[in-house]
């Protein structure tokens, strides 16, 4: 690996670092702390994240002393055999959490799950996978001797003498890892990627449908006069107890929060693309040599730089929110008060609560036979109404 791809790979690598511990720090010094799904799949991103990070960071210097291509290369076998560890891991976890975290998104956008749904019967499997298949990834290389320094420097599943698979040259450790890379990383990634598409299209699918459904249900309100005086009666009298919401305020206040939910998983989307794309294209077209320089070094700049992106959406909401409060404040403050002042996913706090709680005696109010308070999901009100459950149950 060259003096530069090194450098670029020490900077760029604790960038990410720091950016998700930062996130693990703003999740754990919120009100909701872990109590959430959204924070539990975030941490989780943020922790296989580091561990990959970590490992591009350290660059070439764990590799053994004198390994050609490697600048600086200062370890031995054990300290290759980490950081190799770390990469491969971290490569497979880190891209597989951001597929949960969208699949929850999903269930709350087109599914319509509730939250106890999706945490008994869908949340574990969102933890479950990615370190599965990340420690599969890890250990077959691992337990095959098959982690060596690379030709970019740092150790990962690489044969030696390097690229003796290729040539007439006795392989002395690693003499599967060609397979090995494409059954653990390159399939695993290429179908996460799929995924990741198909489930982005019907996201925006979904609410492309609910902006259709939305538009058909306020026609039919302003057309049934008769309907919305008998609602507004059944809401007067379920109202004298506490506080509820009529049926087109929950149909308003789902269709308005689903429209948020898919902004945030495509803010999230854009990340994962431009952190994986240079790397997707360097692999396939690393045997062009008039752009593989190129694709190389755009990678070492932002592949590791996944949890930077993820913090700049994660913070995003917090930032919106002070720059409205206060528009003379420089960015570089309003970063820093967002990420010390974060207490919830949400600042819609106490109405998304109400409404919530309200839900299920509007639906009988109302005498709508479908489950309300069902429909009434996003991630920001599922989560804000988790928060609240989790802290009046402490």
């Amino acid at each position: 690996m060259s003096y530069s791809n090194s450098i670029i790979l020490m900077v760029t690598g604790p960038i990410s670092v720091i950016s998700s511990a930062i996130i693990i720090c703003m999740i754990l010094r919120s009100r909701a702390k872990l109590s959430i799904c959204y924070h539990r799949i975030m941490f989780g991103m943020s922790v296989t994240d580091i561990i990959l990070s970590s490992g591009l960071s350290l660059s070439c210097l764990p590799a053994p002393t004198g390994t050609p291509h490697a600048w600086k290369a200062v370890g031995n076998r054990s300290t290759c055999k980490a950081q190799g560890l770390f990469i491969m891991f971290g490569m497979i976890a880190a891209t597989t959490y951001f597929l949960s975290l969208q699949i929850y998104y999903f269930c709350m956008i087109q599914s319509q799950t509730s939250t106890q749904t999706i945490r008994q019967n869908v949340e574990p499997y969102l933890h479950i996978t990615p370190i599965l298949v990340g420690l599969i990834a890890a250990i077959v290389p691992l337990v095959t001797n098959s982690i060596n320094p690379g030709s970019r420097g740092y150790c990962w599943a690489q044969d030696f003498p390097l690229h003796c698979s290729y040539q007439n040259i006795a392989c002395i450790r690693g003499e599967t890892t060609n397979s090995q890379r494409i059954f653990l990383l390159l399939v695993p990634m290429v179908v996460n990627i799929l995924i990741v598409c198909i489930m982005m299209w019907k996201i925006y699918a979904a609410v492309r449908k609910q902006d259709s459904a939305s538009n058909n249900f306020q026609s039919s309100i302003r057309r049934s006069s008769r309907n919305d005086r008998a609602q507004g009666e059944n809401t007067i009298c379920a109202r004298r107890g506490t506080s509820f919401m009529t049926q087109e305020e929950l149909h308003s206040a789902q269709y308005q929060r689903s429209r948020k939910a898919r902004q945030r998983i495509l803010q999230y989307f854009v990340g994962y693309f431009i952190t994986y794309f240079f790397l997707f294209m360097d692999t396939i077209l690393h045997n062009i040599e008039s752009i593989d320089n190129l694709l190389e070094i755009l990678t070492m700049i932002f592949y590791p730089l996944g949890g930077f992106f993820n913090l700049i959406v994660f913070v995003l909401p917090a930032v919106q929110k002070i720059q409205e409060q206060d528009e003379d404040l420089c960015l570089c403050r309003v970063l820093v008060l967002a990420i010390v002042s974060y207490t919830s996913p949400s600042n819609e706090e106490a109405q998304a609560s109400r409404h919530e709680r309200g839900a299920p005696s509007t639906a009988r109010a109302l005498g709508n036979p479908s489950n309300i308070e069902d429909r009434v999901t996003t991630d920001s009100s599922i989560d804000r109404i988790e928060s609240d459950q989790a802290s009046s149950e402490q």
